[in-house]
C-alpha cells in the first residue's frame, strides 16, 4: 500500500496568500475568508458594499487579538471586490509561527540554529509562562465561524432594537 501524505494543516503547509476557506453565512450575509499570510493564518469577515457597516474602519468586535486590518475588496487580491473586510491574524506573542519553514534556502545555518533555539524556548516555556498555540487551519476556521455567529447575533439584536423602539 502506498504511503499516504499527511494532510495540510499548519500555516507552513500552505503558500503565502493562498485562500484556504471562503464561506458566506446564509442568514446574515456575513462572509468569512481564511488565508495564509506571511507567517501566520489570517481571517477576514466581510459585508457586501451596500451593507450598513461597509466602510466602517473603526468597527470592532471580539476576535483573536482584535481587528487589525480593514479594506475594500480589490481585483487581484485575497479580498473580493464588492465587499468591505475586517481582518485579524494568528501571529501574536503566544501564537506559534514556523519561521524556519519559510526561510530562503540560502539562509546561514547560524541563523537557522538561533531560530531553532528560540522556537524550543517558546514551545516549552518555564513555570507561569503561557504555552504557545500552534494554530491549525481547522481551529482557525472554527474560531472565525464563532466570530461570524457572534456578529450575526449582535446584528440581529441591533435590528430588533431599532424596529421595536
Amino acid at each position: 500500500m502506498p504511503e499516504q501524505s499527511s494532510p495540510r494543516k499548519f500555516v507552513s503547509d500552505f503558500r503565502e496568500g493562498e485562500l484556504l476557506y471562503d464561506h458566506t453565512d446564509p442568514e446574515s450575509g456575513l462572509r468569512l475568508l481564511v488565508t495564509r499570510g506571511g507567517f501566520c493564518f489570517c481571517a477576514y469577515v466581510g459585508v457586501e458594499a451596500d451593507h450598513t457597516l461597509a466602510g466602517l474602519d473603526d468597527f470592532s468586535f471580539p476576535c483573536h487579538w482584535g481587528v487589525n486590518f480593514t479594506t475594500w475588496g480589490k481585483p487581484g487580491t485575497s479580498w473580493p471586490e464588492g465587499w468591505f473586510w475586517w481582518g485579524w491574524d494568528y501571529g501574536h506573542a503566544f501564537d506559534a509561527r514556523d519561521f524556519l519553514a519559510d526561510l530562503p534556502e540560502d539562509t546561514p545555518e547560524s541563523l537557522r540554529e538561533l531560530l531553532r533555539q528560540t522556537d524550543s524556548r517558546r514551545m516549552e516555556p518555564g513555570p507561569g509562562v503561557p504555552r504557545v498555540k500552534n494554530w491549525t487551519l481547522d481551529a482557525v476556521i472554527l474560531d472565525g465561524l464563532d466570530v461570524v455567529m457572534e456578529l450575526r447575533e449582535a446584528l440581529q439584536a441591533s435590528n430588533e432594537f431599532s424596529t421595536c423602539c
